[in-house]
């Protein structure tokens, strides 16, 4: 509608009120954010009879909502979840390029094949292109070295992706991961204390069903979740106590087998907030379902804690 106007004509009152509605709201929730900032920052209200608790319940909200759209697999997905790591990205980007040479293999393949169909069909003899491919020195020696030379060309990336994987910053937090039938342990000892409250280590369980709230993700969500550090680097520690588990967040490009007696590692950075959902993806049991992985990266210490104890 036109702007900058003492006035509008008839057809623009609504919308002009419409507008004039959403000033004035904008304006008075300046106020009540600014008042709020001052309470968390110099006040430093936690409890949960604090000014917080509604504006927490909208965050939980937006969190919940941002995960939906990113974080957990979707009914008839096929493609990988939205990269939260540098590794995922890096993973996507080999994965794409290794289907590009797939494609071509593939079409290759089935136009040979289909000329030798209908060329030995045609002729019942063997004529045509069907002799023309059957004992051909030159075109095996091709079709030897063209793939060996394809597959170094995929191995190289692939190793450089691999080794990426295994460096580890100096300036990281470490948390180990422990598997069990059927659910995860955590523990992070004196790096866990500054994002949670939870001293030493805990037992993680699936929520059930029946304790779900209203839109909850069945068989992804647990209690309490892991609590991590956005635009860190994470250390995960991860072994297990009785059978072979292993511990996956999709998002995250992060799959580590959990070995009884042995102690494996895996490097990430988490690059944005939000949460992060994965399961045990090795069978180890008939409960092998009920041990989901549930991960919140969120920049707010305060959000931690409360989210945590409200589980």
């Amino acid at each position: 509608m036109p702007r900058r106007i003492p006035d509008f004509p008839d057809a623009y009152y609504i919308w002009n009120f419409i507008a004039s509605v959403g000033s004035i709201i904008s304006f008075v929730s300046l106020f009540i954010f600014l008042y709020l900032c001052y309470l968390i920052f110099f006040r430093n209200y936690q409890s949960n009879s604090n000014p917080w608790k509604n504006l927490y319940f909208y965050l939980n909200i937006i969190y919940k909502k941002n995960q939906i759209i990113l974080d957990v697999p979707k009914s008839g997905q096929y493609f990988f979840q939205d990269p939260a790591t540098s590794f995922l990205e890096y993973l996507i980007v080999l994965h794409d390029n290794i289907m590009y040479y797939l494609l071509i293999i593939l079409s290759l393949v089935f136009w040979i094949l289909y000329k030798i169909i209908t060329s030995f069909l045609e002729s019942n003899k063997y004529k045509g292109f069907y002799s023309t491919v059957t004992y051909h020195v030159n075109l095996e020696i091709f079709w030897t070295i063209i793939p060996s030379l394809i597959l170094i060309v995929l191995i190289i990336p692939s190793f450089q992706l691999l080794y990426s994987s295994e460096i580890i910053d100096y300036e990281y937090v470490t948390f180990h991961v422990t598997g069990n039938q059927w659910y995860w342990s955590y523990d992070a000892g004196c790096d866990y204390d500054a994002y949670n409250d939870l001293s030493g280590g805990f037992d993680s369980n699936v929520v059930n069903d029946s304790n779900l709230e209203y839109g909850g993700l069945r068989l992804l969500e647990s209690k309490p979740i892991l609590l991590m550090p956005p635009r860190n680097s994470i250390r995960v520690l991860i072994t297990s106590t009785d059978v072979l588990h292993s511990w996956a967040v999709p998002s995250l490009g992060v799959k580590m087998d959990a070995c009884p007696g042995r102690l494996n590692q895996i490097t990430f950075d988490i690059k944005r907030s939000g949460f992060y959902y994965g399961q045990c993806s090795e069978i180890c049991g008939t409960q092998h379902s009920n041990m989901p992985i549930e991960i919140l990266c969120a920049d707010l210490i305060w959000y931690f804690k409360s989210y945590n104890s409200s589980r």
